[in-house]
């Protein structure tokens, strides 16, 4: 998926899928797109996206030292 603004591409996530779950491999935006509510907006769009082809799971790795995603993945439950 990718997200644009004014024709650019700002955001991008990558997903693999098997029958049971999809994993969100890579979610990705702009620099300066960070902290302005960007990413909780495309978070949502994709779990819609995601709930539209009827999975009901998500999975995704973080890494220890990245304290802002893990802090921004809890936040969506």
């Amino acid at each position: 998926m990718v997200l644009e603004s004014s024709r650019q591409i700002i955001g991008a996530a990558i997903f693999a899928a098997d029958a049971d779950a999809v994993n969100l491999v890579s979610f990705y935006l702009l620099p300066d797109q960070i902290g302005r509510g960007v990413g909780h907006f495309f978070y949502g769009e994709m779990e819609d996206a995601l709930r539209r082809r009827r999975y009901a799971k998500c999975v995704l790795d973080v890494l220890e030292n990245n304290k802002r995603a893990i802090r921004f993945y809890e936040a969506h439950g």
